[in-house]
């Protein structure tokens, strides 16, 4: 075996084992993002003796007896009402004062305008946390 055709052997077992440990990590990492997920939607659908077992019942018998309890106690109409009603102005809210300034920005010419667009641009575009 020639020296060019072992280091490409070399080459070609060490961009595999890159490959496999790339994968094993996004693997790993993705069960982990994805189990809080998980265990959300077993817990909605379980009773509470069957949220409380230990050790816990990985697959249980799936019920919608949590979300009549829900529905019974919280009054959803309004709160979702109440988002669409905020969510909404906001919008327009954001949509008028961008385009008031946007328009001012086009029209006067003054120094730092240019900074001041990319600062209205960014405030926009990225949103609050709440």
């Amino acid at each position: 075996m020639s020296n060019a055709t072992f280091l490409r052997l070399r080459y070609r077992s060490s961009a595999l084992l890159g490959t496999v440990l790339y994968y094993l990590a996004l693997s790993l990492f993705t069960i982990i993002v994805l189990v809080p997920f998980y265990w959300m939607a077993r817990a909605s659908v379980s009773n509470q003796e069957q949220i409380l077992m230990s050790p816990p019942l990985y697959f249980p018998t799936p019920t919608l007896e949590n979300f009549g309890i829900v529905a019974e106690q919280v009054p959803l109409l309004l709160f979702i009402t109440n988002s669409i009603i905020y969510a909404t102005f906001s919008a327009v809210i954001a949509v008028l004062t961008s385009f008031l300034a946007a328009y001012a920005f086009s029209r006067i010419k003054v120094p730092g305008s240019e900074f001041l667009q990319w600062l209205l641009i960014i405030t926009v575009a990225i949103p609050p946390v709440a």
